[in-house]
């Protein structure tokens, strides 16, 4: 029969463990309504710039810039979003597979670099010797403008010296905790009509003051930045709704089982009861025969 102290200590851990869960629980609720603000919040600006870059290409044309230019693909830059720490149940995992996926899908010969933002996605590629170009880890946990305005410019540049012909963002796109969808973006070339975006044919004589290429550099500038800070703000709320999520599964598995540990306990003390009032009396029914 298990020992009842084990059971006792047992019951003292798992109690200690759902109470750690429960605090990290709250601290990502918190977390998380805040992220899940700026992340509604960038939506519609990036949809906008967006909208903008469409209507500039129908009336001027496509082709306006360098960063719009296609050429044929022979090196791609994967950016990839993942996240510093663990305790996140399979965020981090999904995101991987979904990026090995994409990179196992891609014709044979192609070179890829990736820059990473995120330990767990640098440790994962490293230790299979692709090349990481740039490695932002320790920043995952504070999406800034100004981090996504240095990583645009750094994938623009090796874009115009033809260091790379495509690039890719990798991250999780966040619905709600229960919801978080990998999602591949290409990001360069800019193309952005879609089939899923064309918009209205504009009709009538326009002019453009700056001229249309003036106008372009800056909205596509403006264009990638927003598109990396989205990407960034949307892993940064995706990673501390899986947190959130684990934590609320850690604690109520915790607590199912401090329940299943007080019933086991008290079985077992009742039979302990039970067996001492039995040869209680068996000692008593002795001294009365004698």
């Amino acid at each position: 029969m298990e020992n009842i102290l084990g059971i006792k200590r047992r019951i003292k851990s798992v109690k200690e463990i759902r109470h750690i869960t429960g605090a990290m629980k709250m601290v990502a609720t918190t977390k998380l309504r805040k992220a899940q603000e700026r992340v509604e919040s960038s939506r519609p600006f990036a949809r906008k710039i967006n909208e903008m870059l469409i209507d500039i290409s129908q009336l001027a044309g496509l082709h306006l810039h360098p960063l719009m230019e296609c050429r044929d693909v022979r090196r791609i830059c994967l950016v990839l979003f993942t996240s510093d720490q663990g305790l996140s149940g399979a965020y981090n995992a999904n995101v991987i597979r979904h990026a090995r996926s994409f990179l196992n899908q891609l014709p044979p010969g192609r070179e890829v670099s990736i820059l990473t933002v995120g330990r767990k996605g640098r440790d994962y590629f490293q230790r299979r010797n692709y090349r990481i170009s740039w490695d932002f880890s320790g920043r995952s946990q504070l999406p800034t403008f100004a981090l996504s305005a240095q990583i645009a410019g750094i994938i623009a540049e090796q874009y115009r010296t033809q260091e790379c012909d495509e690039v890719y963002l990798i991250y999780t796109r966040f619905y709600s905790p229960h919801h978080l969808e990998p999602r591949t973006f290409r990001l360069l070339p800019v193309l952005p009509v879609t089939e899923e975006q064309v918009r209205p044919a504009i009709r009538g004589s326009w002019s453009f003051e700056p001229s249309p290429e003036a106008i372009v550099e800056h909205l596509i500038q403006r264009y990638i930045e927003t598109e990396i800070y989205r990407a960034f703000l949307e892993a940064d709320a995706s990673e501390k709704g899986a947190r959130l999520a684990a934590m609320t599964t850690a604690s109520d598995n915790a607590d199912e089982l401090i329940t299943k540990l007080i019933h086991r306990f008290n079985h077992y003390r009742q039979s302990i009861i039970t067996n001492q009032l039995t040869e209680l009396m068996g000692g008593v029914e002795s001294l009365v025969k004698k």
